[in-house]
């Protein structure tokens, strides 16, 4: 969180693949995992850092764990680098304008794109659309397809992408979680919407996307997920 006295006015985040966090595989991306257990070291939130001290004790679990750890941990310290490289950036416009004035401009920017995309889906015809396609398998039951179906639906301004008809959960890693799927659905639907407004939190607002807990795009724990991009891809 980025603060200005007592009012925080946003977060900076940084996302990145690493070149192994663990488990079956060299690289993480282990091909015949059932579990998410065998696809490497999973952390809850933990503070890396404390009030500006190092917590020793995470870096050596982290360390413990990846087969190339001098790698690994000089790429995070340059992804915790560039945290601070964002929070100074924020500061400055914050010192320039107030921080009343960055948290009003947050919220016209969402606004704003929220409108721009509710303008894009209204130009398109309402009605209700289907899909279905496939995977040939998951990598482990051989020859058993993977079903992936929409049924689309654009009513004015909104659009419900109902995810419900594709496949059970897979044994092997070709799952995907909700925040996957979540994503490939409104890069879609960005992509379709022409553009001309910028790209962020405000354009999922006439989104609704119904995926069931325990289908092939909303696996269910501890379901192996590491090749979901073969779901979300497609």
């Amino acid at each position: 969180p980025v603060f200005v006295g007592d009012v925080r006015i946003a977060y900076v985040g940084t996302l990145c693949h690493h070149i192994d966090v663990g488990g079956l595989a060299a690289g993480s991306y282990a091909a015949k995992a059932t579990e998410i257990f065998q696809e490497g070291l999973r952390i809850p939130p933990v503070k890396l850092f404390d009030k500006g001290v190092r917590n020793d004790a995470v870096w050596a679990i982290i360390r413990q764990n990846i087969r190339k750890p001098d790698l690994l941990l000089g790429d995070l310290q340059s992804q915790i680098a560039s945290l601070e490289v964002g929070r100074t950036a924020l500061a400055r416009l914050a010192d320039r304008y107030g921080a009343d004035a960055m948290l009003e401009a947050s919220a016209r920017i969402l606004d704003m794109s929220e409108a721009g995309m509710r303008a894009a889906i209204a130009a398109m015809p309402d009605g209700t659309y289907e899909f279905t396609d496939q995977l040939d398998d998951d990598g482990i039951d051989l020859g058993k397809p993977i079903m992936l179906h929409v049924r689309l639906t654009i009513a004015g301004d909104g659009v419900t992408v109902d995810l419900s008809g594709c496949s059970a959960q897979v044994q092997g890693p070709t799952n995907a979680t909700l925040a996957s799927s979540n994503s490939a659905v409104m890069f879609a639907l960005m992509s379709a919407s022409g553009g001309g407004f910028a790209m962020n939190a405000g354009c999922y607002r006439p989104v609704t996307v119904i995926a069931p807990e325990g289908l092939v795009v909303n696996a269910r724990a501890p379901a192996p997920v590491a090749h979901r991009v073969a779901i979300t891809h497609r």
